[in-house]
């Protein structure tokens, strides 16, 4: 097994690589909940078994495929420990093309969807594919830029290609949604359950296999989320614990820190 290997970094763009012989699920390499709050992730699967959990939906990892998501989109992997595992991601800030394509139709795969619908990708050929191995070959930013560009116009096409197909949503993607659009409401257990017309036991048990979170877990990640946006619109922790939905500021202080690794005074 080897550890990802940052191969290039600046504040808009990363580019990082990782390959599994494997998997360790019990180690560094364990299946995490998870958001990158200002970044856009593109993640190439070159090789792989298991299932990649975004939202509340399930994609199975396939080889030379693409998996994006936006930022603040919840998401893990589930790796089979017995498959070798290959892969490839570019971070980047949704900022960085805006000279170049100021009104975003490059990143419509990322935005003009619902949140956990859409993710996964598999382009005809490995054209696509090959441009992040050049990437991994020349990480240069320029380089890195141009196959991303490349990169982008096919995910473009594939996802107008389906965008006005119809969707159907599990039911632990409209759980998921709702509490994405409502992080700030004071849930209770009991008034999920009797929303979605399900019991206790059950929704404990999907829920978790979703999102890789319990359901209290998960409204505090996005609770947060929410917060650090604010927090970085120049608001103040204290006004932000509350409009988040937290009920004190030492709850609000813990949570955060937890789950960005800073306190909220560190992002004035």
């Amino acid at each position: 097994m080897s550890a990802q290997v940052i191969l290039y970094q600046a504040p808009d763009l990363r580019l990082a690589y990782a390959m599994y012989s494997t998997p360790d699920l019990a180690g560094a390499n364990r299946p995490t909940l998870h958001t990158h709050p200002l970044l856009c992730e593109i993640l190439c699967i070159f090789r792989g078994k298991g299932t990649f959990h975004v939202a509340g939906t399930s994609y199975p990892i396939a080889d030379n495929s693409f998996i994006i998501t936006r930022p603040g989109e919840s998401h893990y992997t589930e790796l089979d420990p017995s498959a070798p595992y290959e892969r490839a991601v570019i971070y980047f800030s949704p900022a960085l093309l805006d000279s170049i394509d100021p009104e975003r139709v490059l990143l419509k795969p990322f935005f003009d969807r619902e949140s956990g619908l859409r993710n996964h990708y598999l382009p005809e050929g490995k054209d696509s594919v090959n441009q992040i191995r050049k990437m991994l070959d020349q990480p240069q930013r320029l380089n890195i830029l141009l196959g991303m560009i490349h990169i982008l116009q096919e995910l473009n096409r594939l996802f107008l290609a389906e965008e006005h197909k119809p969707v159907s949503q599990t039911l632990e993607q409209r759980i998921v949604r709702y509490i994405n659009e409502h992080p700030q409401e004071q849930y209770t257990t009991e008034s999920l359950c009797a929303q979605f017309n399900i019991s206790r036991a059950p929704l404990y048990r999907r829920f978790k296999k979703a999102t890789g979170a319990s359901v209290g877990e998960y409204i505090n990640s996005r609770r947060v989320l929410m917060a650090q946006q604010l927090l970085l619109e120049g608001q103040k922790p204290m006004d932000v614990c509350y409009q988040c939905g937290f009920q004190d500021y030492s709850t609000f202080y813990r949570a955060y820190r937890k789950y960005v690794g800073h306190s909220p005074s560190a992002e004035a």
